[in-house]
């Protein structure tokens, strides 16, 4: 309780401070930002992630399959999973990388509560609000000669999900207020480099919470709001932007506060045609010829909005890299 009253804490004062949006000209950008300004009260609110005393039940019967899915478990459910992981893994090895190395996540305590939900003719329809908690833990390892080294991440994770059972694809409006308490650890299965790693002094990470929104729209088109508190720097938002005006071709834009940093056209689903990436100008904070990096040599410095920074085109083709110029777009 001591630690959701702190969070809360830090949300009342996040709340109070100045947040920079991003800017934006997309009239559709524009109006989910609109929406999460709307909404940001509701994250300091203790109720919104609070279950019930008394569980609902469900006022027809819903298989569990079903429950998962409307529940974005998709991920935790053996069959609903199977689509995802075989995407997964044929994305891996496109990326030349072992599907091997993919991390494992487990799920557990695991609960989806309908928190507001109506049938008809036996049948879920209308608003449906729903509160879901589980528990995830990623595991990676990396392979030396001294000792496995294992990663571990662990969330506790407690999700409100605001949507419409009947909305088709093209008039899809669904809400999503998520909040996320990640443990960090690194250990070494070598009991000895494992000991020396602790005598050196270190050290696993604090737990960090964080509260994000997601809205989604027609198409799969999502708009996603993440504050970070970033102690005396105050508060860093990041907010991503999928915006798919059909199913088979849209963008993918990503903001750090106001500035825009990375705009990728796709196509059904994957990056195509030109990305353009805009990073901090550390080549002349540094007296650094950008072209003489590795990898900036065709990056260019630029100023928008008052603020130096670098910009990177790349080129991408049905989701691969490419070394193409001019960069095809369809």
């Amino acid at each position: 309780m001591r630690t959701l009253t702190v969070i809360m804490g830090c949300l009342l004062a996040a709340n109070a401070v100045a947040v920079e949006f991003p800017q934006t000209s997309d009239p559709l950008e524009q109006s989910y930002i609109a929406r999460y300004k709307q909404d940001r009260p509701r994250l300091a609110s203790p109720d919104l992630f609070a279950f019930p005393a008394s569980t609902p039940a469900w006022p027809c019967e819903v298989p569990q399959i079903e429950q998962y899915r409307l529940a974005g478990l998709n991920m935790a459910h053996p069959e609903l999973s199977k689509d995802i992981e075989k995407q997964t893994r044929k994305l891996f090895r496109a990326q030349g990388m072992s599907p091997d190395s993919i991390p494992v996540t487990t799920y557990s305590n695991i609960r989806i509560v309908p928190v507001k939900a109506q049938c008809s003719a036996g049948k879920l329809s209308g608003e449906l609000v729903l509160l879901v908690a589980y528990d995830s833990l990623m595991e990676t390892r990396i392979a030396a000669a001294s000792g496995n080294q294992v990663s571990r991440i662990r969330s506790q994770v407690v999700k409100r999900s605001e949507q419409r059972i009947d909305a088709s694809k093209e008039n899809l409006a669904a809400a999503h207020f998520t909040r996320t308490t990640t443990f960090i650890t690194t250990d070494n299965d070598n009991p000895q480099m494992d000991a020396m790693s602790k005598k050196l002094g270190f050290k696993n990470a604090e737990p960090s919470t964080i509260i994000s929104v997601n809205y989604m729209g027609a198409f799969g088109t999502l708009a996603s709001f993440t504050e970070m508190n970033m102690g005396p720097a105050g508060i860093q938002l990041l907010s991503s932007f999928i915006v798919n005006p059909t199913e088979q071709s849209g963008r993918h834009s990503n903001y750090l506060d106001r500035r825009l940093t990375t705009i990728t056209p796709t196509r059904e689903g994957l990056p195509h045609g030109e990305q353009i990436t805009y990073m901090d100008n550390f080549a002349k904070k540094s007296n650094l010829k950008l072209d003489k990096i590795p990898g900036m040599e065709n990056a260019r410095e630029v100023t928008l909005n008052g603020v130096d920074l670098i910009e990177k085109r790349q080129c991408f083709q049905n989701g691969q890299m490419v070394m193409i110029s001019p960069c095809p777009a369809n």
